[in-house]
């Protein structure tokens, strides 16, 4: 699976960064990994979205489990990190997999 070299490379990144912001609902799950990284994962099939804390900076990340950086741009989904620190996260209908990853690298 192509998720699983993704993942991989997160926790590469973030290495042993504290575990931060940590959420959870009936329908998913996400953390963040100090200012380095935030993963979010739904675990039902429900396409409901939620408003979570990253810890990451303001600005926009690519979501390294739908495409990768390519210099400055990004060809996966771009996440949006709100001056507070927020990010609106669910699994679009058409996504192959359940899960967002940001990395500030």
């Amino acid at each position: 699976s192509p998720l699983i070299p993704k993942l991989i490379e997160f926790r590469r990144v973030v290495g042993s960064a504290p575990l931060t912001h940590f959420w959870t609902d009936d329908h998913s799950v996400a953390f963040a990994r100090d200012k380095i990284g935030f993963l979010f994962v739904a675990i039902s099939d429900s396409r409901q979205s939620s408003r979570v804390h990253t810890s990451m900076r303001p600005g926009v990340y690519c979501d390294i489990v739908s495409g990768h950086r390519v210099g400055n741009d990004c060809t996966g989904d771009p996440v949006v990190v709100e001056l507070d620190g927020t990010t609106t996260v669910g699994v679009r209908e058409d996504s192959a997999h359940p899960v967002i990853a940001i990395l500030s690298e």
